[in-house]
């Protein structure tokens, strides 16, 4: 039912994240890819099945650069593969849990579910259909 598919990290910088976590924790290298749609750069690092999503934000105003300038660079985002994620997520709804419905990528299926962080602890948890890239 579930599976973890990505945590994303918020970083000042990308390359210097990618340096440590390449060099220091050796991690495989991937390249760095712009987002200018989102307002970031960043680098997608496989781990086993999962991806380390390394975020460095283009713009200080846009919600990476919010929340770097609130917490500073740490977890950012998890996000989670469900079988049914509409119906999932209108079933966290109904127990109470806040949950916004955005389009988060052109040309995908509809509106997608993102538990606010108010919901879980500080942290966003995406949640995405399996397989989804």
């Amino acid at each position: 039912m579930f599976k973890l598919k990505a945590v994303s990290i918020a970083v000042n910088s990308a390359e210097e994240a990618l340096r440590t976590y390449t060099q220091s924790l050796g991690l495989p290298a991937a390249p760095l890819k712009e987002h200018p749609l989102y307002g970031y750069r960043g680098h997608r690092l496989p781990v086993g099945d999962a991806i380390l999503d390394l975020l460095e934000p283009t713009d200080p105003n846009n919600p990476i650069g919010r929340f770097i300038q609130r917490r500073g660079e740490g977890l950012y985002l998890i996000t989670l593969e469900v079988d049914n994620m509409e119906q999932y997520a209108r079933d966290l709804e109904a127990k109470g849990v806040r949950v916004i419905w955005d389009v988060v990528e052109p040309g995908s299926q509809g509106p997608h579910p993102i538990v606010h962080p108010r919901s879980a602890h500080g942290v966003l948890i995406e949640l995405a259909h399996p397989g989804r890239g």
